[in-house]
């Protein structure tokens, strides 16, 4: 029985190795985000040209009063307008 358990315990050892090392195995460029410059959104209705495709660029979601933009990691603040107010990253 005693057996049993070393196995047992030495299966959990791999596990949580195999584990830890597969999570650091991801490239850092698919973490962080690409310099984003979102400065030229910022005060402009959506339906704006430049705002408009900062949106499609970056694959962003409406979710009011947001616009949610995940890969690039912020959220597009808007305001009864339709106008850009602020961002949050």
């Amino acid at each position: 029985m005693s057996r049993f358990y070393r196995y047992l315990g030495v299966l959990e050892v791999i596990s949580l190795f195999i584990n830890t090392c597969s999570i650091q195995a991801v490239p850092a460029e698919q973490v962080a985000p690409n310099n984003v410059t979102y400065e030229i959104v910022l005060g402009k209705s959506l339906s704006d040209k430049d705002v408009a495709g900062f949106i499609v660029s970056n694959n962003c979601s409406s979710a009011m009063p947001y616009i949610l933009c995940k890969e690039v990691g912020m959220a597009l603040l808007i305001d009864t307008n339709q106008i850009v107010e602020g961002v949050i990253c």
